[in-house]
């Protein structure tokens, strides 16, 4: 098995995997919720990729950023 999403992301990238924020430290390590560092394996990369296919496949919401809040005169 070989590591291929982990390079993907870049260092200071958070992800998460099974419900669990980790943070990439180096292009070996991430951090886990509990401040741990951890090696990356071949295993946790699969997952990995899972969730960024997921990611890929699922729309971002549209967001408007041009909605303004008008002030009544009353409350001005």
């Amino acid at each position: 098995m070989q590591i291929t999403h982990f390079p993907t992301l870049a260092i200071g990238a958070t992800f998460v995997v099974d419900g669990e924020t980790f943070t990439k430290n180096s292009e070996l390590t991430f951090r886990d919720p509990y401040g741990l560092e951890h090696y990356i394996d071949p295993l946790f990369d699969v997952k990995l990729g899972k969730v960024l296919a997921g990611q890929s496949a699922a729309p971002s919401p549209d967001v408007d950023t041009s909605v303004k809040i008008v002030k009544g005169e009353s409350e001005q």
